[in-house]
């Protein structure tokens, strides 16, 4: 079942998400008005299932990881399907990334429990499955394809198993949310090498330590890169919090958002620094007029925005204030680019909104 609320496609601003050429001081927001999110159309008849087909034929089943390839393609880690999808949304269709005749001969395109996905600059996608560890490569040749999986392995352990969130950023480089095991990995696939960044392995907190490799985190699961800087979810410790590279070959982390006390957001209390984000699960980025993260609560049904000057007020979901905006079950998996912002959500529908912001009188 589709309900479609609007048929268009505004422009979409710069390219990516993944490394997005943005700066903290670069844009004065509050000569705008907060951006609003208007709901353009909902796919899906609420029940779990698996089919290609047309956006109106195709099912999924609680994807928790997405990304917009390009203003109109939509890679998706269909989770309980165990299967990578493409949506396409210009042509409304919805197909399954399988092997090729260019992927060689040893290609597997079976997966256990696909969580997250990333594509970078070179047009390459990477998805990682959590339930062996393996990461696998993405590539278009007129048809996406399974181009090859890696599986780190430290003695006999694969080293991302149960990690629940990837970042690339382009040249073969990843960047690994270890969930479980409260850390932060850089991996080179160029030349299979791998090592923690940031946290312990411990779980915890340390709002005095800056140096990353011994703050203790507490259950990463998402990322985008910002500039030089990898922004993640520490889940929880409830906070967005930042990594960055000080060219003395140690990593620097600090807290972004979040941590504080307050629970509940509303347009008039904008409390990102002291927000209490929950348990937030996948955070996306869009350099549309002049920048947003977007944070999924699965636990609220909320998805809330947050702007660099760190206001932050509730998108999507209980609390919302956009044209049909309010109804969302449980997101898990979230995608922005330029104007445009993709929920999938617990009850397998697959929302589609626009988002909207005007300059101050």
């Amino acid at each position: 079942m589709k309900c479609r609320i609007l048929k268009i496609f505004l422009p979409a601003a710069i390219a990516s998400i993944v490394f997005a050429q943005a700066a903290w001081t670069q844009v004065d927001q509050f000569e705008y008005e907060r951006p609003s999110l208007n709901l353009m159309a909902v796919y899906g008849n609420g029940q779990a299932g698996y089919a290609d087909g047309t956006l109106d034929e195709a099912r999924f089943n609680r994807p928790m990881g997405a990304v917009f390839f390009n203003d109109y393609t939509v890679i998706v880690a269909d989770t309980h399907n165990r299967k990578v999808r493409v949506v396409m949304l210009e042509n409304e269709k919805v197909q399954t990334v399988e092997c090729s005749s260019a992927s060689g001969r040893e290609c597997n395109s079976e997966f256990i429990f696909p969580v997250d996905v990333s594509c970078d600059r070179d047009d390459v996608c990477w998805v990682l499955d959590a339930g062996d560890g393996s990461i696998v490569r993405i590539a278009l040749d007129g048809n996406f394809f399974i181009a090859g999986r890696y599986r780190p392995m430290n003695d006999s352990t694969a080293v991302f198993k149960g990690a629940l969130g990837i970042l690339s950023v382009g040249g073969g480089l990843l960047y690994i949310a270890d969930t479980y095991g409260n850390r932060i990995w850089k991996f080179d696939t160029l030349h299979d090498a791998f090592e923690p960044i940031s946290g312990t392995g411990q779980a915890g907190f340390d709002e005095k330590e800056t140096n990353a490799a011994l703050a203790p985190l507490n259950n990463p699961t998402s990322m985008v890169g910002i500039g030089s800087s990898v922004m993640f979810l520490d889940s929880r410790n409830a906070m967005i919090r930042e990594l960055y590279d000080n060219n003395q070959e140690k990593w620097v982390v600090s807290t972004f958002s979040g941590g504080g006390p307050f629970k509940y957001l509303t347009r008039n209390k904008d409390l990102g620094q002291v927000y209490d984000f929950g348990l937030p699960f996948r955070m996306t980025y869009t350099d549309f007029n002049p920048g947003l993260f977007f944070i999924s609560l699965p636990g609220r049904n909320q998805v809330v925005a947050l702007t660099f000057e760190r206001q932050a007020y509730v998108a999507v979901g209980a609390g919302s204030e956009g044209e049909n905006t309010q109804e969302l079950a449980k997101p898990y998996a979230i995608a922005a680019m330029g104007n445009r912002l993709l929920v999938f959500d617990s009850g397998n529908h697959m929302r589609l909104y626009s988002i909207k912001r005007e300059a101050k009188e």
